[in-house]
């Protein structure tokens, strides 16, 4: 099976105000080396149909329904396939009667 690599971003404003909201969605960790982090659950799921701009998936904070609230927005970013750039030709083909001499 063919894995496919998805480029996108995530609206850091639309994140900061959900965690304001519910700041018992962040989970913190203390690590082997004393250091504190945060993580926040988050879902990563197929658009049914393209955006206007060609994404195909989406990302949302991931809470729970009986968690989830009505006046709060969990999608934060879109994303679409990262697909490799097609490398321009550098040299053009030119016709041999194009030549100026």
């Amino acid at each position: 099976m063919e894995q496919t690599s998805y480029y996108g971003s995530i609206e850091l404003n639309t994140l900061g105000d959900i965690v304001r909201k519910q700041p018992e969605l962040v989970k913190v960790v203390t690590g082997k080396d004393g250091k504190t982090r945060k993580y926040i659950d988050v879902y990563f799921n197929p658009r049914q149909t393209p955006s206007n701009y060609g994404h195909t998936h989406y990302m949302k904070v991931g809470v729970k329904k009986v968690d989830a609230r009505q006046d709060v927005n969990y999608y934060i970013g879109d994303f679409k396939p990262n697909e490799p750039q097609q490398q321009e030709q550098t040299a053009t083909s030119a016709n041999v009667n194009d030549i100026p001499f």
